[in-house]
């Protein structure tokens, strides 16, 4: 994804605003880091969002992390969010970073990280 292409994403979102969203499916659209950030913004406006799929995509453990410790952040501020599952198999995060991912995710909150396959 370009800066465009967040944007429009980004953009989207904010559209979406009033919609009962509680699945969105983000899988094996190109996403980045960077573009990780620019949905991260949206994310507290989505109350009724209870799972997130990222997977496929190019995020590595960097972008990863920013996610969960800004999700993390977001319960401690008493945000009224419903997201209880993450699907981010299939990115660029090695085996070796896979555990300290899962010790930054948000209590109670499902992180998978890796495929069942």
């Amino acid at each position: 994804m370009g800066e465009r292409d967040v944007e429009v994403v980004q953009m989207l979102l904010a559209n979406l605003k009033t919609v009962k969203l509680e699945k969105l499916g983000l899988g094996s659209t190109g996403m980045d880091d960077k573009s990780l950030r620019g949905l991260v913004e949206v994310l507290p406006s989505f109350r009724s969002l209870k799972v997130l799929g990222l997977s496929g995509n190019r995020l590595t453990s960097e972008g990863v992390e920013f996610l969960l410790t800004r999700l993390q952040k977001l319960r401690e501020e008493g945000a009224c969010l419903s997201l209880h599952t993450l699907i981010l198999h299939d990115n660029s995060i090695s085996d070796a970073e896979v555990s300290k991912l899962q010790s930054l995710s948000p209590k109670g909150m499902i992180v998978q990280l890796k495929s069942d396959r």
